[in-house]
């Protein structure tokens, strides 16, 4: 009772304030001497007279102070203990907070947490006595690491660390010393250790073999490719895993999806990574956590597939599908054709637009008949004899004027779209004689000598314009008949097409035939990440296996190759693309 009329006295005394006088919180607590705390509350208003913070009975020096809160700074010299502390405001005083000092900054609850998506990663957790940035030491049989700022996960300057660990390698010993820095004090505690492993029971190590490794030429990082690992002659799919290796082809980072068949990976501008399988495009953390993801259906699109592009402005944009009748072709029938439709989304799953290939291109347009009557469409719509016309498998964004480009596979067209309008920019390929339908489209003219894509992946807009594309080359004629890397300069304005590099390896004959999957990524050292991740022992029915190459651009020297692929050929392993990334960690 006596209490309940100390509030009302309180709260009447600063009724013309517009509020009751209440200080809820103390903040940081505790805190050494000297330091800044803040007292969050109400009823303040704007400071005047003998209005204060009493701290301890004595007034503090104030920082700041509004309506809801007030900064002031501790005396420089107090003893260990806890306070009182007191707001006073046109004479009242609000109700008294405790608070600590502290003036010895220290370590405690110093643990290893295990990750359950990967034996390959953890955390390091630990408290500090006082408000402290933290870090953490890696040290192993490779040396020893400072985890990034990125790899905190935790509110930092704070009490409680939350440090990512990332990067070990099976079987191998790790010791770690966490450290809390305070102003020019640094305290640490080397008490954890680890060494990784085993993998997951359901989990078999992949077949990787390193066939040349010359780091000094290599542009750092680690390789990240998915293996879609199967068995028997047709390579039934079991599971999914999606890799990061380094240099020695030593698995560093692993992540197994909940769903199978993954496509295209690559990192998001947070950090993160996303990635394409069974109709949905994924983002998942560094952890292996789900942060989000994305369907076709709610959009009015038929599963999202092959690649996912991420805008500038943090929309999305990934490659869905529709069926159409349509009919009569040149031979009176008509078929149930399925085009592709990139679509535009935000994060939330809104879409923003939609451009549909069956309006942009000619339907009638059939550049090889094997692939429009592949029937790869007929249990996705429950559908007989569904043909597959377009069957794009990469898009890329290309800043410079705000637009996409698309591979179009069973076109043997790569071409350029107005993001907003769906507009035909440009088109790389050729003008077939057996339609009509492409004759006005802005064709580019080969400048000098030029071998058009065929049954092409991965488009890359490089920083300078260029273009790069993974050729598969699936349709040529021998001797033609081989995968390869090329390069592009694409004068967009004259319509023009120069090639200014391309590269098959050299090393296999017959040569490397990618019938399906590929990539060709330029990296910033010169040299060119090649993906050759779908090969046959014996095409259509043998084992599948990939192939990964660096190729030095100026001489055409592989300096890295490795290998996926199970020598007892009782196994398949097939990927898509790959990405060299410089770190395992969000940059900073």
């Amino acid at each position: 009772m006596k209490m309940h009329s100390l509030v009302v006295f309180v709260c009447a005394a600063v009724v013309w304030l517009g509020g009751c006088l209440t200080a809820s919180s103390v903040s940081p607590n505790p805190a050494a001497p000297g330091d800044d705390v803040t007292i969050a509350g109400s009823g303040f208003g704007t400071r005047s007279g003998t209005d204060a913070v009493l701290y301890d009975g004595a007034e503090l020096a104030i920082v700041s102070w509004a309506d809801t809160a007030i900064v002031a700074t501790l005396p420089a010299s107090k003893a260990n203990g806890t306070y009182t502390v007191q707001v006073r405001k046109s004479g009242s005083l609000s109700g008294p907070l405790t608070h600590r000092v502290e003036n010895t900054l220290s370590l405690s609850n110093v643990s290893l947490v295990s990750n359950p998506q990967s034996v390959l990663s953890a955390w390091v957790e630990f408290d500090s006595s006082l408000t402290a940035t933290p870090q953490v030491e890696v040290n192993g049989p490779g040396g020893s690491w400072i985890v990034p700022v990125s790899g905190t996960v935790s509110t930092s300057p704070g009490f409680h660390h939350k440090v990512m660990i990332l990067g070990l390698k099976l079987g191998q010993n790790y010791t770690f010393t966490a450290r809390a820095t305070r102003n020019a004090t640094t305290v640490s505690n080397s008490s954890l250790s680890l060494t990784p492993g085993p993998l997951p029971a359901n989990m078999p190590a992949p077949p990787i073999t390193i066939v040349t490794s010359n780091p000094a030429a290599m542009q750092p990082g680690f390789t990240m490719f998915a293996d879609n690992r199967g068995t028997g002659p047709i390579g039934v799919l079991i599971t999914s895993t999606i890799y990061a290796v380094d240099a020695a082809g030593d698995v560093v980072w692993y992540y197994r999806p909940s769903i199978q068949g993954v496509a295209d990976v690559h990192r998001l501008a947070n950090g993160h990574f996303a990635y394409v399988a069974g109709g949905s495009v994924v983002e998942i953390d560094m952890m292996g956590t789900t942060v989000a993801g994305w369907t076709g259906g709610p959009m009015g699109v038929t599963g999202f597939h092959h690649f996912m592009t991420e805008l500038p402005n943090g929309n999305l944009a990934s490659l869905g599908s529709e069926l159409r009748y349509i009919g009569p072709y040149p031979d009176g029938n008509t078929y149930p054709v399925v085009g592709d439709i990139v679509t535009e989304f935000t994060r939330t799953g809104q879409v923003v637009r939609k451009h549909k290939l069956l309006d942009i291109l000619d339907p009638y347009r059939i550049a090889d008949a094997g692939s429009f009557n592949t029937p790869s469409y007929d249990d996705i719509y429950n559908v007989d004899g569904t043909k597959d016309w377009t069957h794009a498998n990469a898009l890329a964004y290309d800043a410079s004027d705000d637009s996409f480009v698309v591979s179009a596979n069973h076109q043997d067209l790569v071409f350029k779209i107005d993001r907003v309008s769906g507009a035909l920019k440009w088109v790389l390929g050729a003008d077939l004689p057996t339609t009509s339908g492409d004759d006005a489209w802005p064709f580019l003219t080969p400048i000098g000598p030029v071998q058009l894509p065929n049954h092409q992946h991965s488009v890359r807009v490089l920083a300078d314009g260029h273009l790069a594309i993974y050729d598969n080359g699936n349709t040529r004629p021998p001797p033609e008949k081989r995968s390869r890397a090329v390069e592009y300069v694409i004068d967009g304005a004259n319509l023009t097409v120069s090639q200014v590099w391309d590269w098959f390896d050299p090393d296999y004959s017959p040569s490397l035939l990618n019938v399906i999957g590929g990539d060709a990524s330029p990296q910033p050292n010169g040299t060119v990440v090649v993906a050759n991740s779908g090969q046959w022992t014996s095409y259509p029915v043998g084992v599948r296996w990939a192939q990964y190459a660096e190729v030095r651009k100026s001489d055409n020297v592989k300096v890295w190759e490795m290998l996926l692929k199970d020598p007892a050929e009782g196994e398949s392993h097939t990927g898509f693309n790959l990405n060299r990334i410089a770190t395992l960690y969000p940059s900073p």
